[in-house]
């Protein structure tokens, strides 16, 4: 029980941000897995999304455990980006048909919505695990 004092008492804010981010990229991809399920119609490679997500949260893991240099968390910030971007870039025609009328009164799907928000704080939590230190 020691150990565990003394692991957590060493720990900086940034610690606390990547596991943030690891459990934020965990259910954004729970709820984006179901979103692929259930979709009609997805111009995104769900591969390559879950591809990014799972080796981001292997890197917010490891930055959380020893950040070398901050590489680990830089490297999940843009990993954690990547992903983003991806999922947002496979899903514009699906918003521009919301946006634009949305004639058949189908509205935005709750699993896209959920997935967006936890990836958005996936993403704001990877850039304050890199501008604030792992250890104290």
């Amino acid at each position: 029980m020691q150990k565990v004092k003394e692991f957590f008492a060493c720990k900086g804010i940034g610690f606390y941000f990547s596991l943030a981010c690891l459990l934020a990229v965990v259910v954004g991809l729970g709820c984006f897995c179901s979103l692929v399920n259930v979709s009609q119609e997805a111009t995104e490679a769900p591969a390559t999304v879950i591809g990014l997500a799972v080796a981001a949260m292997v890197l917010c893991l490891a930055a959380a455990v020893y950040d070398f240099k901050r590489i680990f968390s830089l490297a999940a910030f843009v990993l954690v980006s990547f992903m983003f971007f991806n999922f947002i870039g496979g899903r514009v025609s699906y918003l521009a048909y919301y946006f634009s009328g949305d004639i058949l009164g189908t509205g935005l799907s709750p699993y896209f919505i959920v997935s967006a928000i936890f990836f958005v704080i996936s993403l704001i939590c990877a850039i304050c695990a890199v501008c604030f230190k792992q250890k104290n």
